[in-house]
């Protein structure tokens, strides 16, 4: 599922492959009165495997629900992260310099997924990954959510670094105007906000994580 054009379906073998792994992933012990409602009720049998399609029907939680726009300047989102002991890599601060931040509230449920848990089987580039999330029914995050999600996350484990999936920021100081994102992590320097590269000729392993904003359900 690594294409992005046109969908193709399934063939007859892997529908007969696919239906196989679902009637063996059936608990043995499912109570008979339970077995015989879904026998009843197949089309809530049918939504219920929605998420063999749309991920985003429910098989990843929501991971933090943050709100942006508590702070409406990028100074005092820096003062902000200052007073809470965090740290700002000092490429990405040159990065904070061109991103704008919310001037009213908004709640922004995010969901954190790995590069194979989109569903790809090697490293990619960064559009594919963003695009096969956007099929999967997230967004990307407005750019201020790396500082908010800094602040908003004291205990990030230690080796936890997580990319902020966003519309890349081209700031000209960088040789040839490279795209970059935001991190937020915590590793030998501390809880930090850093960048990393947005561009596409960058490939991103399997393990690589990305925050994408789930949309809430209308």
């Amino acid at each position: 599922m690594e294409n992005h054009g046109t969908v193709r379906p399934m063939t007859s073998g892997q529908f007969k492959d696919l239906a196989s792994a679902v009637v063996q992933a059936i608990p043995s012990s499912l109570p008979s009165e339970d077995a015989q409602w879904w026998i009843g009720h197949k089309a809530e049998l049918a939504r219920n495997l929605e998420f063999l399609r749309n991920p985003a029907s429910g098989q990843f939680p929501i991971f933090k629900t943050i709100t942006l726009g508590v702070y409406q300047s990028v100074s005092a989102y820096r003062e902000a992260l200052e007073k809470a002991g965090f740290r700002i890599g000092a490429w990405a601060s040159d990065v904070l310099n061109g991103i704008q931040v919310s001037q009213s509230q908004v709640q922004l449920d995010l969901v954190v997924l790995s590069v194979a848990e989109l569903r790809f089987s090697k490293a990619v580039r960064y559009d594919a990954i963003c695009a096969k999330a956007k099929d999967f029914g997230f967004e990307l995050c407005p750019p201020e959510m790396g500082l908010a999600l800094r602040l908003a996350y004291p205990d990030q484990p230690y080796g936890e670094w997580l990319r902020i999936a966003m519309n890349p920021i081209v700031y000209p100081v960088y040789p040839g105007s490279v795209p970059q994102l935001f991190v937020v992590g915590h590793g030998n320097d501390g809880r930090i906000l850093l960048k990393d590269f947005g561009n596409t000729g960058t490939l991103w392993p399997l393990g690589c994580r990305f925050v994408f904003v789930r949309p809430h359900k209308q």
